[in-house]
């Protein structure tokens, strides 16, 4: 069995007073029930995967009014997350999902080589050797 390194990498808008790397979101208040469900199936599943991956364990969100104002604050676990969401997605889902995609790309790469992927929503994927 051959193994491959992964980096990936974020940045963590800030530290909490234990010191703890917080990921911070912002997102519209919910007012809807569909608002909810589109958050639980959007946001918080990109902020979870990309918490999870880099082992970051806390997401702070802030909602916004219509003009702009933070008008409340929630504080996050992933398993908070995770229990949240359990309706619309799963940890091993996304490891399944994720295990794709490597797949996907791995016979695009070369060892020693450094590659970047991102993904810009819709269909839009870059994958290239940096």
């Amino acid at each position: 069995k051959q193994w491959y390194r992964c980096l990936v990498a974020t940045e963590a808008a800030r530290c909490d007073e234990k010191g703890d790397l917080v990921e911070v979101k912002v997102h519209r208040v919910i007012n809807k029930l569909e608002q909810r469900h589109s958050f639980r199936k959007g946001k918080l599943l990109k902020t979870h995967i990309l918490c999870y991956l880099v082992g970051i364990e806390h997401i702070l969100i802030g909602f916004l009014n219509a003009k702009g104002g933070v008008v409340e604050r929630r504080r996050y676990t992933l398993p908070e997350v995770e229990n949240e969401c359990k309706k619309y997605w799963n940890r091993d889902y996304q490891m399944d999902f994720l295990g794709k995609v490597l797949g996907w790309a791995l016979p695009q790469v070369s060892e020693g080589n450094v590659y970047q992927m991102a993904y810009y929503g819709g269909n839009q994927i870059s994958f290239e050797e940096i």
